[in-house]
């Protein structure tokens, strides 16, 4: 049988059978730790049951331990180091787009995985096999179309292909593999034309053929309403994109906020319902770099190597069309560490209202995949969340701590979160395939108990489970 598996500590988004605190823009996943951002930006109303939304959406840096074989000066049999998985840097995204994959030797055979990823990448989804049941077999032969359907009740299904490049071909087209989300909305599918030899990409199509199309070849998107909308990534110079400057190049005076100078700016113009037709949104990008700083040790006693940044560019403010702005601050280092050591996570959003919310973090033993060469690992997690809303009353102040029980079975985790009246609420999570809440307690303070809530998983097969 077939199905989808994420290493817990790589984890950065929403995630099924975790515990989430969520407020108005960002939320903490109880069970990875981490934080995920969602700013609206900008909506364009679409027809039928298409959407095309852009926020600013972040999640916390995940390294993950990299094991590999030593050939030379080796004090083990393998080489260990950090390896950064996915930047906390934030980033303009589509959040209602849904895309899957096929991986493994071949896309055939015992090592094929697959995912469902949606909210931008951010929250992965477990999937089962719904037909096409020899893809699991070893050897298998070319063009068999898989389906899979999400595990989660997320409706969510991925055609896709064994083997080769289509999953389909006719009257002189061919056809790529595509998800469909919960509406009947088709995702990401690939149209060939073979006698043209041209190419076109359905990024969205509901079920009455209203279609949003992404033109690869000049970067931008023709919405259902024939609107152009250019792509968000910088590097490209494509319609209603262009550039203030290129790095290295710092630039002044060019309407960017943000503690750090100022090396990449984008101008974003899309179509708005204003004079002049358009708006246009700044985004402005920083150099930033440093370092992690777990120091953990192998059986060996010797330390894996750090992982660096490498002064990658992260967005360091989003100016709106009113002038105000949305800034993003990445100083993640203990108050031990040195000025080099940097681990990228957001620490502070200032909102255009002046409002802030920081962010501290912390190393805490946490539990890997089971049966790996290290099960229990160090994972950075949030320690604290302050909310300032600048406008003369308290700062509000939730704090985490974290407690990894491994001596017995089942291993658990145990997060506590105090709220900024003194209230704790104590949450139990209990590795079966990967972390699941099994308790909560609610108490009034730290001392007086509320409410207990469990919940029994039950495992119905080897990919699926059931919590009640």
């Amino acid at each position: 049988m077939l199905w989808g598996q994420v290493d817990p500590s790589l984890l950065t988004g929403p995630q099924v059978a975790d515990s989430v605190q969520k407020a108005d823009f960002d939320e903490v996943s109880l069970s990875s730790g981490t934080v995920f951002i969602n700013i609206p930006l900008v909506e364009f109303p679409q027809l039928g049951r298409l959407k095309l939304r852009y926020s600013i959406a972040a999640g916390s840096s995940t390294f993950e331990p990299v094991i590999t074989l030593c050939k030379e000066n080796c004090t083990t049999d393998y080489n260990t180091a950090w390896e950064l998985y996915s930047g906390g840097s934030a980033e303009i995204n589509d959040l209602d787009y849904a895309f899957g994959k096929l991986s493994g030797s071949g896309k055939c055979g015992s090592t094929v995985s697959s995912d469902i990823v949606t909210n931008g990448g951010y929250t992965t989804h477990p999937v089962i096999l719904e037909s096409g049941n020899n893809i699991t077999s070893g050897g298998c032969a070319s063009n068999i179309v898989a389906t899979l359907e999400s595990a989660d009740g997320s409706g969510l299904r991925y055609v896709g292909i064994a083997k080769g490049t289509w999953i389909s071909s006719s009257n002189g087209f061919s056809y790529g593999p595509y998800t469909i989300d919960r509406d009947g909305t088709k995702h990401g599918q690939v149209i060939y034309n073979q006698s043209a030899n041209t190419s076109s990409y359905i990024y969205s199509q509901d079920v009455f053929g209203n279609a949003i199309t992404y033109n690869s070849g000049s970067n931008y998107m023709t919405d259902s309403l024939s609107r152009t909308i250019p792509d968000v990534s910088y590097g490209y110079n494509s319609t209603g994109l262009t550039y203030v400057n290129n790095p290295p190049v710092t630039i002044t005076n060019a309407g960017c906020s943000g503690p750090l100078p100022t090396t990449f700016v984008q101008n974003w113009t899309v179509p708005a319902l204003t004079s002049s037709g358009t708006a246009t949104y700044l985004l402005c990008y920083a150099a930033v770099s440093g370092k992690t700083n777990f120091g953990f040790m192998s059986e060996n006693n010797v330390a894996f190597s750090e992982a660096s940044l490498y002064s990658d560019l992260f967005l360091q403010s989003v100016v709106l069309p009113n002038g105000t702005a949305w800034i993003f601050e990445y100083n993640d280092r203990d108050t031990s560490d040195t000025t080099a050591v940097n681990y990228g996570n957001i620490t502070k959003v200032t909102l255009p209202t002046g409002a802030t919310i920081t962010y501290v973090y912390k190393n805490v033993p946490f539990l890997s995949t089971p049966g790996a060469v290290y099960e229990t690992i160090v994972k950075r997690v949030i320690e604290s969340r302050t909310v300032n809303p600048n406008d003369g009353s308290t700062p509000r102040v939730w704090n985490y701590s974290w407690n990894l029980q491994t001596t017995t079975a089942p291993k658990t985790e145990v997060v506590t979160v105090t709220d900024p009246l003194g209230n704790n609420s104590v949450h139990t999570f209990t590795y079966y395939d990967f972390l699941r809440e099994t308790q909560v307690k609610t108490y009034q303070g730290s001392g007086t108990l509320l409410l207990t809530k469990y919940t029994v998983w039950t495992q119905v097969s080897s990919f699926e489970w059931n919590g009640l």
